[in-house]
């Protein structure tokens, strides 16, 4: 008896802990079938003042969202201002319209490595990166090494110069290497 009446009491204590709590409401909704390919929580993925899901450069995180095709390869990009929702950036068949071929892409995220004050998109293969202006769909480079490819690491302003610098392990030389832009 004493177990139910305390079960009880607990549950309406907890019920009007929900009523008082539940002042959430929808701030916005993705797209049918896009799936978060990365959001910052907190400092988990800021290097510095590098944060890797910052494609707007403003400083805070946006919301990048992907889909993928039945192998698991990116297809689609949409990019959104995370408090507003505007779009930033949406690239349909990414490999089609980057100009990539067919091959398997994923997106790293976004790093000022020019120097420009914009964020280029930064894409991986098992060979190569690529870096993309989102504003013109343009190549701003690629990275390729040959051997057995090339493996990124990061994107990180090691210089104190205003942009980042890449890092990357070529997978058959043992060493890291950083490239740095020069003008």
């Amino acid at each position: 008896m004493k177990r139910t009446l305390l079960l009880l009491l607990t549950m309406l204590l907890c019920t009007s802990a929900l009523a008082q709590t539940n002042n959430l409401e929808v701030l916005w909704e993705s797209e049918p079938g896009f799936r978060p390919a990365g959001l910052v929580l907190g400092d988990g993925n800021t290097l510095g003042n590098v944060t890797r899901w910052d494609a707007t450069g403003d400083g805070k995180p946006d919301l990048i969202m992907t889909r993928e095709d039945e192998e698991g390869n990116l297809r689609d990009l949409l990019i959104r201002d995370g408090a507003t929702n505007e779009p930033f950036w949406r690239v349909e068949d990414v490999s089609t319209t980057l100009g990539l071929g067919n091959i398997f892409v994923q997106l790293w995220g976004f790093a000022d490595v020019n120097g420009d004050g914009e964020q280029e998109a930064l894409f991986t293969t098992e060979t190569e990166l690529y870096a993309f202006n989102p504003s013109s769909n343009e190549s701003a480079f690629t990275l390729s090494r040959g051997g057995r490819g090339l493996q990124f690491l990061g994107a990180i302003d090691l210089t104190g110069d205003s942009h980042e610098e890449i890092v990357a392990n070529p997978l058959d030389a043992g060493v890291v290497i950083v490239w740095t832009w020069t003008e």
